[in-house]
């Protein structure tokens, strides 16, 4: 199983983050607890981890953990034990102290929490076995944007963000000496979010385009029936501008994002209260995150090309539904306080995303779905064969999918690159989990490739199949040994034949570049 381990003493090696020291002389790092002892020639030191050559090749160790015995060994002064974690306010203000409490029980520290000073921050703190203090983490709720300024400050270790940095915020995070966080790989998935347009049960419409949730929130339409439904004035229910969901609407949907709400808009301090008072008005409408429906009834959203997606968690996790959202958590270059590490090594495993679930956010979870509980997905794979080479590939696709499950795990590439995204990494280790859990011996699992609709169909086809197979290379890679004998994979190529998103923009493209993962008997 892939999970979290209080003493990892042996890491990957971190020579890019080395001092140049290259001493060639022998050491001896020895375990604090006495367990664990190795002899090698010292590389290097960058004040957290040692480098040695050893019989077991080139090797990173924690200097918190050890004691390094020989007359080359480095002074090793300890990583600062004190450090913050800023960012979005709905993961600092719930998720974040109960995931960090849940880490520090798993991991053997006793764990303190007292909060609500002025600033709004909350203190955790963690005691190691001898009631020593190993970290003090303050927690901010800061919004996205200063949870970057405060990773450039350096008065936080790990920002919370609901999107990756700009190139701003990139460049002011290398200026201060920690690295490229555009190109980092330091960063995980640690929940999904979406924005979600609500309506009272009782209304009859069902669905939106993006252009239309545009045109209500900005004013440009005002009664039912211009959507198909009731000749009724709309009342429009909002978030304060201050407010992340705010900033998502006007990310996602606003073509433009400084437009104006309607001046007649009721704003809703907090989104439980949204749901609430659009679930008792059958004529208004408002908008949220997914962990706030509650009473009220999320609409399915369309694309431009007709492609319609319902916001549910499944379509959330593989993000098919275009409002989908991946909160982060970024970490710049450089060794992290040992108790900052430990918790970003925590926040994907299956614990960590049990308490993200808890606290009504999707987790990274694998969930399946059938060809029957995906009706939308096939009717909009039928809108979008504009041919009869289009129809014909549908037909063998459904052939092939019509009696076998879908999981929630779908693989995407960096954009411009034929590089797997850091959420791809950590979920193929989660299907290794599931791999491991269930026996799939008497199941054939597809890895099916899709592209976008660039290019001619064939040559869409060769490239669907080849990320299928690169896919399927990645998965051999990080298995146990053992672990995958007895299972059938097969790899196909499905090119453009059943986009999720529309192709006419770039954020549409990368979507419908990705590989899904498929189960179905053999026989």
């Amino acid at each position: 199983m892939y999970g979290y381990f209080k003493s990892g003493l042996i890491g990957a090696s971190l020579a890019g983050l080395l001092s140049s020291t290259a001493i060639a002389e022998e050491v001896v790092p020895k375990s604090t607890d006495g367990n664990f002892t190795l002899t090698g020639e010292l590389l290097g030191f960058d004040g957290g981890l040692y480098t040695l050559k050893s019989v077991f090749g080139e090797v990173s160790i924690r200097a918190d953990e050890v004691e390094c015995f020989g007359d080359d060994c480095l002074k090793f002064t300890p990583i600062d034990r004190e450090f913050g974690v800023a960012g979005l306010e709905i993961l600092t203000k719930s998720l974040l102290p109960s995931l960090l409490i849940e880490y520090g029980s798993e991991a053997g520290y006793q764990v303190s929490i007292s909060g609500g000073n002025q600033s709004g921050s909350v203190e955790v703190d963690f005691l190691d076995e001898a009631s020593q203090m190993a970290a003090a983490v303050t927690v901010k709720g800061t919004g996205t944007k200063n949870g970057y300024v405060a990773l450039a400050e350096r008065s936080a270790s790990i920002v919370l963000a609901g999107r990756p940095p700009n190139p701003a915020e990139v460049a002011a995070i290398a200026g201060s000496g920690q690295g490229d966080l555009s190109q980092s790989r330091r960063q995980e998935v640690i929940a999904m979010e979406a924005l979600i347009i609500l309506v009272a049960d009782e209304n009859p419409v069902r669905s939106l385009t993006v252009q239309q949730v545009n045109d209500v929130f900005t004013g440009r339409i005002t009664n039912w029936s211009q959507l198909g439904g009731n000749d009724v004035p709309i009342r429009v229910y909002r978030r304060r501008d201050e407010d992340a969901i705010t900033n998502v609407l006007r990310n996602d949907v606003f073509t433009n994002r400084n437009a104006a709400f309607p001046a007649n808009a009721v704003t809703i301090p907090d989104e439980g209260s949204l749901s609430d008072v659009v679930a008792a008005d059958p004529f208004g409408i408002g908008f949220s995150h997914f962990s706030e429906v509650a009473d009220s009834r999320a609409l399915s959203v369309r694309g431009s090309c007709g492609i319609l997606a319902s916001p549910t968690i499944f379509n959330i996790k593989s993000e098919e539904y275009p409002f989908s959202h991946r909160l982060y958590a970024f970490v710049p270059d450089g060794t992290l306080p040992h108790v900052a590490q430990g918790f970003m090594d925590y926040v994907v495993t299956d614990a960590a995303q049990d308490a993200v679930e808890r606290a009504g956010f999707i987790s990274g979870m694998v969930e399946t779905a059938t060809a029957d509980d995906q009706g939308f997905r096939f009717a909009n794979a039928i809108l979008a064969s504009q041919d009869e080479v289009g129809l014909r590939a549908l037909l063998d696709m459904t052939g092939e999918l019509i009696d076998a499950e879908r999981l929630s795990t779908t693989l995407r590439f960096d954009e411009s690159s034929s590089r797997l995204d850091v959420r791809a990494e950590t979920d193929i280790k989660r299907l290794l989990d599931q791999l491991e859990r269930k026996d799939f011996s008497a199941r054939e699992i597809f890895l099916v490739g899709f592209t976008d609709s660039v290019g001619s169909a064939n040559i869409n086809n060769d490239l669907g199949k080849k990320r299928a197979d690169q896919v399927l290379t990645r998965i051999r890679e990080l298995a146990p040994e053992g672990l995958l004998e007895g299972f059938t994979f097969t790899t196909v190529g499905r090119g453009e034949v059943s986009p999720i998103a529309c192709n006419d923009t770039a954020h549409g493209r990368f979507m419908n570049r990705r590989v899904e993962i498929w189960i179905r008997s053999k026989a």
